[in-house]
């Protein structure tokens, strides 16, 4: 999964607010709400070329190792990708 580049679904619908960002998923008409570091992993992931670069700028910006993040930020996208808000390729 680490080198994979994630795409965000041409069926939903994203607003960035001040603090957090909300998610439609027209396919089901489910709405998301991410904040906080999933907020920041989200826009990350719209951004980077691949997750492993995605764990490599958040170690930097929260200065924590890659390693410890490497398992939430999986973790994350791969929950993204079964609600079928991301694509991976």
């Amino acid at each position: 999964m680490l080198h994979q580049k994630a795409t965000v679904s041409t069926s939903i619908l994203v607003q960035e607010l001040e603090d957090e960002i909300v998610i439609l998923n027209l396919n089901n008409e489910t709405y998301y709400r991410l904040d906080g570091t999933a907020a920041r992993i989200w826009q990350l992931l719209g951004t980077c070329g691949s997750i492993d670069q995605v764990i490599e700028v958040m170690s930097q910006e929260y200065q924590v190792p890659t390693g410890d993040l490497q398992c939430d930020v999986e973790t994350l996208t791969a929950e993204l990708v079964q609600l079928d808000l991301l694509h991976l390729a």
